[in-house]
């Protein structure tokens, strides 16, 4: 189901990114990676490249129209066709909203709503082009519960949720599939000291990037249009808020202390906790 599919990772040098790259390839899938970083990150190149699998690495800003035709362009004169998109790229800046700077909102807007969408939008016409297309939007648990110091992470992540699921209705005749898939909170540099912190303070469990990167491939094989939300509780609370919305108020009004607390700290106050 994998083998020699050309796949599209945005985001592949992050910390999910890299680990679904690594997967994928063992599975021998023909990678375009791309990624707004100058190279991937330490030995990765020389890990992929020890699995046989054919793959390459962009270095393309997709907020640009120019760096989403440099993608285009690439898989349009290699491959002619694109089997599977997978939009994994995204930003965070924990804050409370008070606080925010104008430019961070910016930048999760641009990168987590505006690229992923007008990447998808320009590769379609590939997409549609494979036998077996399949776009997979990366969302989060925030995604379906608004969270206390990520109000515009989780307005960007509601978003893509909603795209998700109307263009997946919307092309529901033709070849293509459409997924999104939500992870809970995950051990990667995308998180910053304080919300690793934070985290440990509130009993949040997270996942390892393999647990993501695992249940993506399982998303890929099933090769169906589906909504993938990882981890337990946290499923179970993504039902609960949409069916009694009071009951996740309250329980997250108990916790604004401890995430006020860290979200006020600043660099020179955290201490990072070994994981």
């Amino acid at each position: 189901m994998i083998k020699n599919r050309k796949i599209l990772l945005t985001g592949a040098a992050g910390g999910i990114g890299s680990q679904i790259a690594k997967v994928l390839a063992s599975r021998g899938a023909n990678l375009i990676l791309a990624d707004i970083r100058q190279s991937l990150p330490d030995g990765m190149e020389k890990e992929l490249a020890s699995t046989g699998a054919e793959f390459c690495y962009l270095c393309a800003n997709l907020s640009t129209k120019e760096g989403r035709e440099i993608v285009k362009s690439f898989i349009e004169d290699k491959y002619g066709e694109l089997d599977i998109l997978i939009n994994c790229a995204g930003v965070n800046v924990f804050s409370l909203f008070e606080e925010i700077e104008e430019e961070d909102v910016e930048s999760m807007i641009t990168v987590n709503i505006t690229s992923p969408i007008l990447l998808t939008r320009i590769l379609l016409p590939l997409l549609k082009k494979a036998e077996h297309g399949h776009i997979i939007n990366f969302g989060s648990i925030f995604g379906s519960i608004g969270y206390p110091g990520f109000s515009i992470y989780s307005a960007t992540k509601f978003a893509i949720r909603g795209f998700t699921e109307t263009l997946r209705r919307e092309l529901a005749r033709t070849n293509l599939k459409v997924s999104y898939i939500a992870p809970r909170a995950t051990r990667t540099g995308f998180n910053s000291n304080r919300v690793n912190d934070m985290n440990e303070a509130l009993g949040v469990k997270m996942d390892l990037p393999e647990v993501v990167a695992s249940q993506l491939l399982s998303l890929i094989e099933k090769n169906m249009s589906t909504s993938q939300y990882l981890g337990w509780p946290e499923k179970l609370f993504v039902k609960i808020n949409s069916l009694f919305p009071k009951l996740v108020d309250r329980s997250l009004t108990g916790q604004l202390d401890t995430i006020s607390h860290y979200a006020h700290l600043k660099p020179a106050e955290i201490s990072r906790k070994t994981i």
